[in-house]
């Protein structure tokens, strides 16, 4: 309905960050354009959500935004990394991340969000698991 479409039209401003993948500029300036570009990854997670009744797998992660049509590509980070998405124990909740300007992630420099609000702890790959 209209709450899709709105949240659709917010969407389309992921395409734009996606161009500032090899963007130059400070830290900060990087930092909050990662921000923003998680916010939108947030909006399009709900929406993907509520039509699916489930968020996407660990391993299917942001590719699943590409397969059902809401980005039309992944992006980058203002870093030209990829940014991390991983799904919550219980599949409640995710994790956003960008490993920041040092590309590591668990470093102070991380920019990351969860979703929604009340997530609950992260699963950790195994190894040998995909």
């Amino acid at each position: 309905g209209t709450r899709r479409r709105a949240c659709i039209g917010r969407l389309a401003a992921v395409a734009g960050t996606a161009a500032c993948g090899g963007c130059t500029g400070s830290d900060a300036a990087n930092t909050a354009q990662a921000l923003s570009d998680l916010r939108n990854f947030s909006i399009m997670l709900e929406v993907h959500q509520m039509e699916r009744e489930r968020y996407p797998s660990t391993e299917a992660g942001l590719k699943a935004l590409v397969e059902g049509g809401q980005i039309p590509s992944l992006p980058q980070d203002p870093w030209g990394r990829p940014y991390v998405y991983r799904l919550d124990a219980g599949g409640e909740g995710y994790l956003l991340l960008s490993a920041g300007p040092d590309g590591r992630e668990g470093t102070k420099d991380d920019v990351t969000r969860r979703g929604p609000e009340a997530a609950s702890r992260v699963v950790e790959p195994q190894d040998g698991v995909r």
